[in-house]
């Protein structure tokens, strides 16, 4: 899916590489020989993702050749002149219903020197569509930016309407693109069209933003890679890598890990394009930003000789973190050391973003007693919606959605709540008018709108535990603004409107999880926000592939990490040591995951005695050929543990194979295809099934109370209740027998 979005981006490109990019070219071919270096946009099919990618690009290299020169005769991805260019494509698709409909589509851009921007909107619209009055504004950051007439669709074909965007309204970080939509049908009556499903217009997902730019962030200090490393620029150009040297051992590769969980998350697009590969003595400073890992003593020769005396006797002591500048244009933090607590100190560091960005000099020295932990990412009960509040405006329906990120190894309870504050105008028809909230797209309450209420009204809406709601959710808030008479008139006001107040707030009540389950993935490998206690297990000598599968993992487990503060260490087969306290990710092929030899007929989908094929089961029949081209990931109990521990393995009986299922476990869109505790995937399907029974959350009634706030005070109130009544009875008993001695 990614492939296709950015063959689709980069053919839109072509369609508006002259009028966007003129007179400047879009970017200048990577460096020859330079392994892993960072590419501009007509060189990304020379970075190995397909045919029709080189295809693409080489035409966008044609179109950059029959225009002018570059610009300003400034350094390009490659470090030759150009532009970089920058496609994000829309979220999803929006299905837009109604005489008034409005859509959102957020984008990123960088502190750049921007240059050119274009958005290409594809939508198709019902063939009723009255054209002369339809129409399609377009807005960027609240700021109309065009409008035009719709065209109508009547084979279902997609129309496309290319907008330049104006340069000064378009800001480093999130940016938002509108979509307001005035649909009339022809020969429509009043009323008709207020109510009718057939003033429609689809905005496809292959809609999208083009930014050409020049960065300009320069890159002197340790702070500066540390943000340069994670850049939109860097990372759509494949300019970022974490380097081990060969024979890397288990502290080293753990450094390794702890990068790349560490800085994972600060990525706002392309996290997976961070690249993780072993050097020799040369291999480095062939990207624009690199991060190498190594004791001090397997340091390259050529980098310990750029150390100063200083440098060296703070590497020597302790830990290193210092900015190495290449003759090319390219920058690397080396992180190296003697003491292995302060490596570690070190590692943790890489994911402190706050500590990082401070770092405000060309290196610093890390000791084995350095506090580098964050604090902890403790769920909050009780949070805003949005500080700011969301403003709605115009008829019908209106809509805003907010992201809520929530742990996936614990689950909502029932006593979660939605406090909704909202002031909305006074003219609405209070008949017709409501507010509805929904979760996950699924609808959990509506409240009728009050005239009297207009300027402060609220709602307290209960979350369904029956929802089961695990991991990152949205909540949506749909207000149905209507007014008497609307439908007489060809015109859209500012009113109706709605205001969703800052002070509106969810109460988050939850109970944890154990399940091992992919629906609760990355549970139970994320705790919390933390690494909970995770061991990676590779091969003894990890090849190529072994190196993709364990990159492309923790770079997915590092997108849920929230804090520092949790345990996570790699080992090596032959060496994994006490594994009781752990959960476990094993990877690798039949023939080199020894851990997957061992345990044999505990898989879920088992190896021939051979070692060829999986075998079929339960669940599929595979026949051996087919067999030997599946990837499988499995979630299962460890076996080497007591308590409740996971053990996940990764493999296949190829290096192919096992990177077949790696695609799913080690993307977070992938991640929404599997579910069940075991699958096997082929390169083009996945077969997600689920083998263990019921492993659902069945906490005692009694721990599940304990967690649950609200039940925990009903207890305590009725504990005091039952005193209180207890200690009354006694008293009255006493009172009773005392008031007549004389019968005693």
């Amino acid at each position: 899916m990614v492939k296709k979005r950015r063959l689709i981006a980069l053919l839109g490109a072509l369609l508006c590489a002259g009028a966007l990019l003129a007179p400047a070219a879009h970017a200048a071919e990577a460096e020859d020989g330079a392994p892993g270096g960072g590419t501009s946009l007509a060189a990304q099919g020379a970075g190995g993702q397909n045919a029709a990618d080189e295809e693409a690009a080489a035409r966008l290299a044609a179109a950059q050749r029959d225009g002018a020169g570059a610009a300003d005769g400034k350094a390009g991805p490659s470090g030759t002149t150009g532009l970089y260019l920058h496609e994000e494509s829309f979220s999803s698709e929006h299905h837009l219903v109604g005489l008034f409909a409005q859509c959102n589509e957020y984008f990123y851009a960088g502190d750049w020197d921007f240059r050119g921007a274009r958005f290409t909107l594809r939508y198709s619209a019902t063939g009723l569509v009255e054209q002369s009055v339809s129409s399609i504004t377009v807005s960027l950051n609240g700021r109309p930016v065009s409008s035009a007439r719709i065209e109508r669709s009547l084979g279902g074909e997609a129309q496309q309407l290319q907008i330049d965007l104006p340069l000064d309204n378009i800001k480093a970080g999130q940016n938002v693109i509108t979509i307001d939509t005035y649909v009339r049908t022809q020969d429509s009556m009043p009323c008709v069209d207020d109510v009718s499903k057939a003033n429609w217009l689809n905005v496809y997902k292959d809609s999208f933003v083009s930014i050409s730019y020049l960065p300009k962030i320069p890159c002197n200090t340790v702070a500066d890679l540390y943000e340069q490393f994670t850049s939109i620029d860097a990372l759509e150009n494949r300019q970022s890598a974490v380097l081990l040297g060969q024979g890397a051992d288990e502290l080293e590769w753990t450094l390794a890990a702890l990068a790349l969980t560490g800085i994972s998350a600060n990525a706002a697009l392309s996290y997976q394009n961070i690249d993780l590969r072993t050097i020799g003595e040369s291999g480095f400073f062939a990207d624009k930003y690199e991060i190498l890992v190594s004791r001090f003593e397997n340091l390259p020769k050529p980098l310990a000789a750029r150390l100063s005396r200083e440098q060296r006797s703070a590497a020597q002591q302790g830990a290193l973190l210092a900015l190495l500048k290449g003759e090319n244009g390219s920058n690397l933090l080396l992180l190296t050391g003697s003491d292995d607590e302060a490596l570690l100190r070190a590692g943790k560091l890489l994911g402190n973003r706050g500590l990082m960005l401070q770092t405000r000099a060309g290196w610093r020295k890390v000791s084995a007693t350095d506090d580098v932990q964050e604090a902890p990412a403790a769920a909050a009960e009780y949070r805003e919606l949005d500080a700011a509040g969301r403003y709605l405006k115009g008829p019908f329906r209106q809509s805003t959605s907010y992201s809520v990120a929530f742990p996936a190894n614990r689950t909502l309870a029932g006593s979660s709540e939605l406090l909704l504050k909202m002031r909305y105008a006074e003219n609405l028809d209070f008949d017709r008018s409501m507010v509805s909230v929904y979760i996950n797209g699924t609808p959990i309450g509506s409240k009728k709108l009050q005239k009297d209420l207009a300027q402060g009204d609220e709602a307290v809406f209960t979350l369904p535990a029956d929802l089961e709601i695990s991991g990152d959710f949205t909540l949506e808030v749909s207000f149905d603004l209507e007014i008497k008479d609307l439908w007489c008139t060809l015109r859209q006001s500012e009113t109706p409107w709605a205001w969703v107040s800052g002070e509106s707030m969810l109460k988050l009540a939850s109970v944890e999880n154990d399940r091992i389950l992919f629906e609760s993935y990355p549970s139970p490998f994320i705790k919390d926000g933390s690494m909970n206690r995770v061991v990676a297990v590779i091969p003894d000598e990890p090849g190529e592939a072994d190196v993709s599968a364990a990159r492309d993992i923790l770079l997915t487990l590092g997108r849920y990490q929230k804090d520092n503060r949790g345990e996570l260490s790699v080992q090596k087969m032959s060496r994994i040591g006490d594994l009781s306290d752990s959960n476990v990710i094993a990877i690798g092929s039949l023939q080199k995951n020894r851990i997957v030899q061992q345990l044999g007929s505990k898989l879920f989908f088992q190896f021939s005695p051979e070692g060829t094929t999986l075998r079929s089961n339960e669940k599929l029949v595979i026949e051996p050929n087919y067999g030997a081209t599946l990837g499988t990931v499995q979630l299962l109990d460890s076996p080497y543990s007591q308590e409740k521990r996971a053990l996940m393995v990764v493999t296949g009986v190829s290096d192919e194979a096992m990177l077949r299922g790696v695609e799913y476990i080690g993307s977070v869109e992938g991640l929404w295809s599997i579910y069940g505790d075991g699958y096997v995937a082929d390169g083009v399907e996945v077969f997600p099934f689920r083998f263990k029974e019921d492993n659902a959350a069945r906490r005692p009634i009694v721990e599940q109370a304990l967690q649950r706030g609200d039940l925990l005070n009903f207890a305590l109130v009725a504990a005091l209740v039952l005193i209180l009544t207890g200690i009354s009875a006694i008293f009255l008993i006493r009172k009773h027998r005392g008031g007549k001695p004389d019968e005693k």
